[in-house]
């Protein structure tokens, strides 16, 4: 098993943090609200909630 062999410094592991921390603020970007139901849902997606899709149904939740 792999043991690191001196501890990180806290600037190295803040700049670690920092980029880990913008991959996870660009997921968050891909998700929007629908104006439908107010859930939310991924970009250009149609509504897991409502099956609404740009104010159009299409589908019908049962």
């Amino acid at each position: 098993m792999a043991v690191p062999k001196r501890k990180p410094s806290v600037s190295r592991r803040k700049i670690r943090n920092v980029f880990i921390r913008a991959e996870m603020k660009k997921n968050l970007s891909n998700y929007s609200i629908c104006k439908h139901c107010n859930y939310v849902k991924k970009k250009h997606h149609i509504c897991n909630n409502c099956g609404y899709y740009k104010e159009s149904l299409i589908y019908k939740i049962v």
